[in-house]
């Protein structure tokens, strides 16, 4: 369940990170009825989130490619970033 929740925080930190790798602003999303707020900052070709998920606590993730390894709540995490598929190109 955390790594679904926390998959979802990488994944919209990813999809908008390029344009915004040096934006300290605090970025909040809602997904499954859980509030995401975050910062994201580029270090030496990683994107780290630092960030808090409500009734899961703090998060630290680091984006390399299409890993993500970090901590959530004390709890050390490892997935993959999901794909993003073009839909349009698939009409």
């Amino acid at each position: 369940m955390i790594r679904t929740l926390f998959a979802a925080a990488a994944f919209a930190a990813v999809v908008s990170t390029p344009a915004l790798a040096s934006d300290t602003a605090v970025r909040t999303f809602v997904r499954d009825g859980v509030t995401y707020s975050y910062t994201t900052v580029e270090k030496n070709g990683v994107t780290v989130l630092k960030g808090t998920a409500d009734d899961y606590g703090d998060f630290v993730l680091e984006v390399r490619g299409d890993k993500v390894t970090g901590f959530a709540n004390g709890t050390p995490v490892a997935f993959k970033v999901p794909s993003v598929k073009n839909e349009t190109a698939a009409r």
